[in-house]
């Protein structure tokens, strides 16, 4: 699934999740920790939805911001997954065609 799939789902304008994107790369890169870069967007997203709050960010806020934390970690879990898996398949297709000395669609062809 695409950021773009994600951003037009949720309604958000495809200039708006470009902004987000550099606003939390820009955070990851100045931040000690995840969860202060995950923090620091939050805080400048909710600025920039209602203005200064003097508020901490709520644990609904936080809640949400975990649940993005982990989708983000599932979708990583799952690309490498189908990497391994797809490296494993190349790997055995390598044997066998060395084994064999031609490909199985050469074979397929005969």
């Amino acid at each position: 699934m695409s950021n773009s799939s994600i951003s037009s789902a949720l309604g958000i304008s495809d200039v708006y999740n470009k902004r987000i994107e550099r606003l939390v790369s820009d955070k990851w890169d100045s931040e000690e920790r995840v969860s202060d870069s995950m923090i620091a967007a939050a805080e400048d997203i909710r600025m920039d939805e209602f203005g200064e709050t003097n508020e901490p960010i709520s644990m609904h806020e936080k809640r949400m911001i975990m649940i993005g934390y982990y989708v983000g970690i599932k979708q990583a879990e799952s690309q490498l997954q189908r990497k391994a898996m797809q490296m494993l398949m190349d790997k055995h297709m390598e044997e066998l065609k060395a084994k064999f000395g031609r490909s199985m669609r050469d074979e397929d062809e005969d």
